[in-house]
């Protein structure tokens, strides 16, 4: 490989150091090509085997580890089913680029994320729990807004039956929790006006 340098170019730098640098950019990039070339195997609890680029399957914390522990087998994910490991890993190649900075996944969700959420409450909680087994913050972030925003507004009682909870309070449990809240308030309130 020849090099050919300008002073007017290079404002009189050594040949030699732009050399060196140049060299550095060159490997430094080859290695990041590498790197998202190198395929991890991931095999999920319904016996499907993925074949994942390195960069995008370490996105998750969990994966990293265990690709460390497996030097190039496959690594079992036991709890996870084939399904749902999909959509995480059709995530996760959306947001390989985006770094690990939980202030970007802060707030209402983006417009290709709110449409990857649009899902039923089932997916939604696999989801969940497989980001928090997977330990990648950012999906489990996003994940927990898009319930955050399927549950703003509601009555209890209207959380409830989107949750299929069962109110195990009789009426008169309920009548004295609500006194009980509402005196609280009303102290609250004569304290602040104090």
């Amino acid at each position: 490989m020849a090099f050919t340098w300008s002073k007017t170019i290079y404002m009189g730098l050594d040949p030699i150091f732009l050399t060196e640098l140049s060299i550095s950019i060159i490997i430094f990039s080859t290695i990041a090509s590498s790197k998202k070339s190198r395929v991890s195997k991931i095999k999920t609890a319904d016996n499907e085997i993925f074949e994942v680029e390195e960069a995008v399957a370490t996105m998750s914390n969990t994966i990293k580890i265990m690709a460390g522990d497996c030097s190039g087998g496959v690594i079992p994910l036991n709890n996870v089913h084939s399904t749902i490991f999909a959509r995480v890993i059709e995530w996760c190649k959306k947001h390989v680029d985006d770094g690990e900075d939980l202030e970007y996944y802060k707030g209402a969700l983006k417009n290709c994320d709110a449409t990857f959420f649009e899902v039923d409450q089932a997916v939604l909680y696999h989801l969940l729990t497989t980001a928090n087994s997977l330990d990648i913050k950012p999906l489990l972030h996003q994940g927990c807004q898009r319930f955050v925003d399927m549950i703003n507004g509601k009555t209890v009682e209207e959380i409830r039956q989107l949750l299929h909870i069962k109110n195990d309070f009789t009426n008169e449990e309920e009548d004295e929790t609500r006194k009980k809240l509402w005196s609280s308030v009303v102290g609250m309130n004569s304290f602040i006006l104090l």
